[in-house]
């Protein structure tokens, strides 16, 4: 007697092994993410979402489910994961970090630092002192 294992993806196609039955339903779910999860290059050009994942270097994703749907597209094909706290909006890779950072939330950190520096500026304009370069 010999087993036969068949996996059998929602449309119906068949695979032998589980791993390629995945990815094919993977890649019939991306399209359900075609304007909820937009992919760019560097240069700013749209890029697939499964085919091109390990080059992307921006991206914008809608909503929580498009979030998740990423990082799960992430976890199939071994790449970094969106591991932030705010898990949707506009994102780049910060190739020197390996990460992906959200964008408004590093706009808000740069505004948080030139707040303080100007905050430190008016302390030290108000107490008379000269500003030395």
């Amino acid at each position: 007697m010999i087993e036969i294992h068949k996996y059998i993806a929602d449309d119906g196609t068949e695979f032998d092994n589980e791993y390629d039955c995945v990815i094919y339903e993977r890649n019939l779910a991306a399209k359900a993410f075609n304007n909820k999860i937009v992919a760019l290059s560097a240069s700013g050009k749209r890029m697939n979402l499964i085919s091109d994942l390990e080059y992307h270097a921006y991206l914008y994703i809608a909503n929580e489910e498009a979030y998740e749907f990423y990082n799960e597209l992430c976890e199939d094909h071994n790449c970094n994961y969106l591991d932030t706290y705010t898990h949707y909006g506009f994102f780049y890779y910060d190739t020197s970090q390996e990460e992906w950072i959200n964008i408004d939330n590093w706009i808000d950190a740069l505004i948080e630092y030139k707040n303080m520096i100007l905050e430190a500026l008016d302390t030290i304009m108000a107490n008379g002192e000269e500003i030395e370069c």
